[in-house]
């Protein structure tokens, strides 16, 4: 049964993932599971979604923002790709899809906005801090998942993060990690419903400059 549902699954940012069609309990969780990360509202990207906030793009994949207090925003830029496999990594049941992101980590107003597109298809996630502690509380545009980002530090563009996301639809739920080494970001989360793991889900995204961003979004 979880193979026929997992075998059509496609993972959204990073946090996700999506059925393709079986029960329609099943169907339902999955396709909101498409949403954490990772993800978000199925929405056409705006015109502008990747030149609002930053001026300049450095080497590294971060710019500066515009506001009157430039350090407090960060505007990174990610690459790469996904994968849906069994919970034991040994069935592969979709990708490698690409990956392209866009985070704009807001310091003083204790936000991250995140676009990204997982192969076409735009998402579009906002995390917002728990005022004191090192949690976000984080949901997409149509509030088909809910949860929490915990970071490890105060660095919420490089600190490592701990999942822990609810779909609004169903009993699925994901949780895991994302790590940071020498420029990647790498997550493994587990999509489980009613306490079973059903699917794991890996990313590697690396950091690339502005303009190699532009130039990468989907038409």
């Amino acid at each position: 049964m979880y193979r026929m549902i997992l075998s059509c699954l496609i993972l959204a940012f990073t946090l996700t993932l999506v059925g393709c069609a079986t029960s329609d309990t099943a169907s339902t969780a999955m396709a909101d599971a498409n949403t954490v990360t990772s993800s978000d509202a199925d929405v056409a990207a705006p015109a502008d979604a990747a030149t609002d906030t930053a001026e300049t793009s450095s080497s590294d994949g971060t710019a500066d923002g515009d506001s009157e207090d430039a350090s407090s925003v960060v505007v990174q830029f990610l690459q790469g790709t996904s994968t849906t496999t069994s919970p034991d990594g040994s069935i592969p049941y979709e990708g490698p899809t690409p990956v392209l992101a866009k985070r704009t980590v807001d310091a003083t107003n204790g936000t991250i906005l995140e676009e990204s597109w997982h192969g076409g298809e735009y998402r579009k996630n906002l995390a917002t801090l728990r005022p004191g502690t090192l949690i976000f509380d984080v949901s997409d545009e149509g509030k088909t998942y809910e949860g929490t980002l915990t970071f490890a530090t105060e660095d919420w563009v490089y600190g490592s993060v701990t999942y822990d996301i609810a779909m609004a639809t169903g009993n699925g739920t994901i949780t895991g990690t994302g790590v940071w080494d020498n420029g990647t970001y790498t997550t493994d989360k587990m999509y489980s419903e009613n306490g079973a793991a059903v699917a794991k889900i890996v990313e590697s995204l690396g950091t690339i400059t502005e303009d190699a961003f532009l130039a990468a979004i989907p038409n």
